[in-house]
């Protein structure tokens, strides 16, 4: 991975990475205040715990970047196991190497315990997130474009017979709609062979002008049923030899969780990204230009791919 990759990923997903490592930070914070014992002992086992802990969350942010949920619920589990788990132990080991035989036997068990359990409480504590519905749920994004306007509303404005990244339109129909097809890269959870998947939009300019557009989008499936609708209105100025853009949506039926982890992400900043680098001519970084995966369909694959062979 370029450096400059993993810079924009760090700083793009800097919000993920700060809720996380917060959760943590608390969850440790919680635990060596539950423990007794000598101070100077047990805040350099916090801070031990903690990094051992940040690194591994910090590695699964970077490698499955377009996971958002899954750093994030097992924070959430540790943050309310690890105060309890460190309490328990130092009530039932005593003795100096009864607790070192017990931090043995957790540090091999945590495979299993987090594969289980953190995980299992990380999204049980989000999924009330993920019931709660809202309608039309205003976003505002703000985006400094490093190109003239006459660029920007080339690159930006919606439009029939038109090509950006993975997404082709084509004629306007009859109804003043025109039909948006989406390609998405994604990692198969079984083979990890990378495959592609479409899906489409219908789409209507409600308005525009040389500085200005408003876009509805409704989100159909494969019998043409709307699933929902996005309203997005758009805004350029000049600055300087630059393009200021300012977009604002309405967003019909999201829950919670997906604007919560929508925002953790960065997702409409990152979608402009890979935008201007692909009419700037500049290699992609966007996360969103990223197959999908996660890391239980990796951990998933590895067991796959670590079986014996039949009749071997």
């Amino acid at each position: 991975m370029a450096g400059s990759v993993l810079g924009y990923r760090v700083y793009r997903l800097r919000r993920l990475i700060a809720v996380c490592l917060g959760l943590l930070g608390l969850g440790v914070v919680a635990g060596v205040w539950l423990v007794p014992g000598d101070l100077a002992l047990r805040i350099t086992f916090g801070l031990g715990l903690f990094s051992l802990l940040a690194m591994a969350h910090l590695a699964i942010i970077v490698i499955w970047p377009r996971d958002a949920a899954e750093p994030l619920v097992s924070a959430l589990g540790f943050a309310v196991v690890l105060p309890l788990a460190m309490a328990a132990l130092n009530h039932l080991a005593t003795t100096p190497a009864e607790k070192l035989t017990a931090l043995a036997l957790s540090l091999v068990a945590l495979p299993v315990v987090w594969a289980f359990v953190i995980r299992m409480l990380g999204w049980l504590m989000l999924k009330p997130l993920d019931l709660l519905r809202r309608r039309d749920v205003p976003l505002r994004v703000v985006a400094r474009l490093p190109m003239p306007m006459d660029a920007a509303r080339a690159c930006f404005f919606a439009g029939p017979h038109r090509k950006r990244r993975d997404a082709v339109t084509g004629p306007v129909e009859w109804d003043g709609f025109f039909t948006e097809t989406n390609t998405r890269r994604y990692v198969d959870a079984a083979s990890g062979a990378i495959s592609t998947t479409t899906f489409a939009n219908r789409m209507r300019i409600l308005e525009e002008t040389e500085t200005a557009q408003g876009v509805m989008a409704q989100i159909v499936d494969e019998a043409g049923t709307v699933l929902g609708t996005v309203v997005m209105h758009q805004t350029l100025a000049a600055v300087g030899g630059a393009t200021r853009m300012e977009r604002r949506y309405s967003i019909g039926q999201v829950t919670i969780a997906e604007v919560f982890t929508g925002w953790l992400a960065d997702l409409q900043q990152d979608s402009i990204t890979a935008l201007v680098d692909e009419a700037m001519g500049q290699p992609p970084r966007a996360i969103c230009e990223e197959p999908k995966d996660s890391l239980p369909n990796a951990v998933n694959r590895w067991f796959r791919w670590n079986e014996p062979a039949p009749g071997g």
